[in-house]
């Protein structure tokens, strides 16, 4: 598959929230391609129909309805289940930094 610009797109986010959450979005050592689907499902959703066809690995990891089919597959995070990123309060909001 050929980089294109909606890559480098995506490679600044996944970076940007390295950054700021301090912690990788995806895990990926010792992943295999399965596996890394799978944490993008979780966090993002599910895919387009079109891929979702196209992955052979998709029925050893969810049902046909699109849902975690053992517990392993389900250890995956969301994007909501990330830390909350607490930013220090400035003099200008008023509010005191420990809230």
């Amino acid at each position: 598959m050929p980089l294109t610009f909606s890559s480098d797109i995506w490679t600044l986010a996944c970076t940007i929230w390295d950054i700021v959450a301090q912690r990788s979005l995806f895990e990926d050592f010792l992943t295999n391609e399965d596996d890394m689907t799978c944490q993008q499902i979780a966090a993002l959703g599910p895919l387009a129909t079109e891929w979702w066809e196209k992955w052979e690995g998709h029925g050893n990891h969810f049902t046909d309805d699109g849902e975690p089919n053992n517990r392993a597959t389900s250890q995956y995070r969301s994007v909501e289940d990330a830390p909350r990123i607490k930013y220090p309060a400035t003099a200008e909001s008023g509010r005191d930094a420990a809230t």
